[in-house]
Protein backbone atom coordinates (compact mmCIF):
# COMPACT_ATOMS: atom_id res chain seq x y z
CA UNK A 1 0.00 0.00 0.00
CA UNK A 2 1.38 3.44 -0.88
CA UNK A 3 1.69 6.24 1.65
CA UNK A 4 -0.90 8.47 -0.04
CA UNK A 5 -3.38 5.59 -0.06
CA UNK A 6 -2.70 4.90 3.65
CA UNK A 7 -3.30 8.55 4.48
CA UNK A 8 -6.56 8.68 2.55
CA UNK A 9 -7.90 5.38 3.94
CA UNK A 10 -7.02 6.05 7.59
CA UNK A 11 -9.98 6.83 9.86
CA UNK A 12 -9.69 10.57 10.58
CA UNK A 13 -11.69 10.29 13.82
CA UNK A 14 -9.35 7.68 15.32
CA UNK A 15 -6.30 9.68 14.23
CA UNK A 16 -7.82 12.85 15.74
CA UNK A 17 -8.57 10.98 18.97
CA UNK A 18 -4.93 9.84 19.18
CA UNK A 19 -3.62 13.35 18.50
CA UNK A 20 -5.95 14.85 21.12
CA UNK A 21 -4.47 12.52 23.75
CA UNK A 22 -0.88 13.62 23.01
CA UNK A 23 0.37 16.24 25.52
CA UNK A 24 1.95 19.48 24.24
CA UNK A 25 5.73 19.54 23.93
CA UNK A 26 6.02 21.97 26.87
CA UNK A 27 4.62 19.28 29.18
CA UNK A 28 7.44 16.83 28.45
CA UNK A 29 9.91 16.55 31.33
CA UNK A 30 13.36 15.01 31.57
CA UNK A 31 13.18 11.24 31.99
CA UNK A 32 12.78 10.14 35.59
CA UNK A 33 16.18 9.80 37.23
CA UNK A 34 17.95 11.04 34.12
CA UNK A 35 21.14 12.82 34.93
CA UNK A 36 23.78 13.45 32.33
CA UNK A 37 27.32 13.79 33.61
CA UNK A 38 28.61 16.35 31.14
CA UNK A 39 32.24 15.62 32.05
CA UNK A 40 31.74 11.94 31.15
CA UNK A 41 30.02 12.53 27.82
CA UNK A 42 31.90 15.57 26.49
CA UNK A 43 35.48 16.73 26.37
CA UNK A 44 35.32 19.99 28.27
CA UNK A 45 38.46 22.16 28.17
CA UNK A 46 40.54 22.01 31.35
CA UNK A 47 41.09 25.77 31.67
CA UNK A 48 38.11 27.24 33.59
CA UNK A 49 37.66 30.26 31.28
CA UNK A 50 37.66 28.08 28.15
CA UNK A 51 35.41 25.54 29.86
CA UNK A 52 32.99 28.37 30.69
CA UNK A 53 32.88 29.49 27.05
CA UNK A 54 32.45 25.88 25.88
CA UNK A 55 29.56 25.29 28.31
CA UNK A 56 27.80 28.51 27.24
CA UNK A 57 28.10 27.55 23.57
CA UNK A 58 26.97 23.97 24.20
CA UNK A 59 23.99 25.20 26.24
CA UNK A 60 23.00 27.54 23.41
CA UNK A 61 23.22 24.68 20.89
CA UNK A 62 21.18 22.32 23.08
CA UNK A 63 18.50 24.97 23.61
CA UNK A 64 18.28 25.58 19.84
CA UNK A 65 17.99 21.82 19.23
CA UNK A 66 15.34 21.53 21.94
CA UNK A 67 13.31 24.30 20.30
CA UNK A 68 13.59 22.56 16.93
CA UNK A 69 12.54 19.18 18.41
CA UNK A 70 9.58 20.80 20.18
CA UNK A 71 8.49 22.48 16.93
CA UNK A 72 8.66 19.18 15.02
CA UNK A 73 6.73 17.43 17.82
CA UNK A 74 4.03 20.10 17.65
CA UNK A 75 3.87 19.76 13.86
CA UNK A 76 3.12 16.04 14.34
CA UNK A 77 0.38 16.99 16.84
CA UNK A 78 -1.16 19.48 14.41
CA UNK A 79 -0.69 17.84 11.02
CA UNK A 80 -0.93 14.18 12.06
CA UNK A 81 -0.35 11.76 9.21
CA UNK A 82 0.51 14.56 6.79
CA UNK A 83 3.70 15.11 8.81
CA UNK A 84 4.76 11.43 8.85
CA UNK A 85 7.27 10.56 6.15
CA UNK A 86 6.15 8.21 3.40
CA UNK A 87 8.69 5.55 4.37
CA UNK A 88 7.69 5.66 8.06
CA UNK A 89 4.06 5.30 7.06
CA UNK A 90 4.60 2.51 4.51
CA UNK A 91 6.68 0.39 6.89
CA UNK A 92 4.41 0.84 9.90
CA UNK A 93 2.82 -2.42 10.98
CA UNK A 94 -0.96 -2.60 11.00
CA UNK A 95 -3.77 -4.71 9.63
CA UNK A 96 -5.32 -1.66 7.99
CA UNK A 97 -4.50 1.93 7.07
CA UNK A 98 -5.75 3.34 10.38
CA UNK A 99 -3.68 0.96 12.50
CA UNK A 100 -0.60 1.57 10.36
CA UNK A 101 -1.13 5.33 10.64
CA UNK A 102 -1.59 5.16 14.42
CA UNK A 103 1.54 3.05 14.80
CA UNK A 104 3.55 5.43 12.60
CA UNK A 105 2.39 8.42 14.65
CA UNK A 106 3.06 6.65 17.95
CA UNK A 107 6.60 5.84 16.77
CA UNK A 108 7.17 9.47 15.76
CA UNK A 109 5.88 10.77 19.10
CA UNK A 110 7.93 8.20 21.01
CA UNK A 111 11.14 9.28 19.27
CA UNK A 112 10.47 13.02 19.55
CA UNK A 113 9.44 12.69 23.20
CA UNK A 114 12.74 10.94 23.92
CA UNK A 115 14.68 13.61 22.02
CA UNK A 116 12.99 16.37 24.01
CA UNK A 117 13.37 14.55 27.31
CA UNK A 118 17.06 13.83 26.72
CA UNK A 119 17.76 17.41 25.66
CA UNK A 120 16.04 18.71 28.80
CA UNK A 121 18.26 16.44 30.90
CA UNK A 122 21.38 17.59 29.06
CA UNK A 123 20.39 21.26 29.43
CA UNK A 124 19.84 20.80 33.18
CA UNK A 125 23.24 19.12 33.48
CA UNK A 126 24.93 21.87 31.47
CA UNK A 127 23.36 24.51 33.69
CA UNK A 128 24.48 22.64 36.80
CA UNK A 129 28.05 22.34 35.49
CA UNK A 130 28.02 26.00 34.45
CA UNK A 131 26.84 27.03 37.91
CA UNK A 132 29.56 24.89 39.53
CA UNK A 133 32.17 26.44 37.25
CA UNK A 134 30.87 29.98 37.87
CA UNK A 135 31.25 29.41 41.62
CA UNK A 136 34.74 28.04 41.09
CA UNK A 137 35.74 31.01 38.92
CA UNK A 138 34.27 33.45 41.44
CA UNK A 139 36.15 31.78 44.28
CA UNK A 140 39.37 31.73 42.26
CA UNK A 141 38.94 35.42 41.43
CA UNK A 142 38.31 36.27 45.10
CA UNK A 143 41.35 34.27 46.18
CA UNK A 144 43.67 35.80 43.57
CA UNK A 145 43.01 39.30 44.85
CA UNK A 146 44.50 39.71 48.30
CA UNK A 147 44.58 42.98 50.24
CA UNK A 148 47.75 45.06 50.36
CA UNK A 149 50.35 43.40 52.55
CA UNK A 150 49.10 39.89 51.76
CA UNK A 151 50.01 37.50 49.00
CA UNK A 152 48.15 34.57 47.50
CA UNK A 153 50.23 31.42 46.93
CA UNK A 154 49.50 27.97 45.54
CA UNK A 155 51.52 25.23 47.18
CA UNK A 156 51.45 21.50 47.68
CA UNK A 157 52.46 20.53 51.20
CA UNK A 158 52.62 17.46 53.37
CA UNK A 159 49.49 17.18 55.53
CA UNK A 160 51.15 18.34 58.77
CA UNK A 161 52.47 21.51 57.10
CA UNK A 162 49.15 22.08 55.30
CA UNK A 163 47.44 21.99 58.70
CA UNK A 164 49.71 24.81 59.91
CA UNK A 165 49.14 26.85 56.73
CA UNK A 166 45.36 26.49 57.11
CA UNK A 167 45.64 27.87 60.65
CA UNK A 168 47.68 30.80 59.30
CA UNK A 169 45.02 31.38 56.61
CA UNK A 170 42.26 31.45 59.23
CA UNK A 171 44.25 33.94 61.30
CA UNK A 172 44.92 36.07 58.22
CA UNK A 173 41.20 36.09 57.32
CA UNK A 174 40.24 37.35 60.76
CA UNK A 175 42.96 40.04 60.63
CA UNK A 176 41.83 41.08 57.13
CA UNK A 177 38.21 41.24 58.29
CA UNK A 178 39.13 43.39 61.28
CA UNK A 179 41.39 45.62 59.17
CA UNK A 180 44.61 44.76 61.06
CA UNK A 181 47.86 43.59 59.59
Amino acid sequence: MKADQLRSEADPERIAKLLAAIPPAEQINPSAGQSVNIRDTHKIPKQPEKAHEWLIERLKTEQENLTRDQEIYEMYRIKGLDMVSDSDLIYAIGANATEAGIQALENCFFLKTNHISNRLGTIASLRKELSRLDNKLKTAKDVKTAPKGYEVVDVVLPSHQAFIVRKWAEAAKSRIASGKK
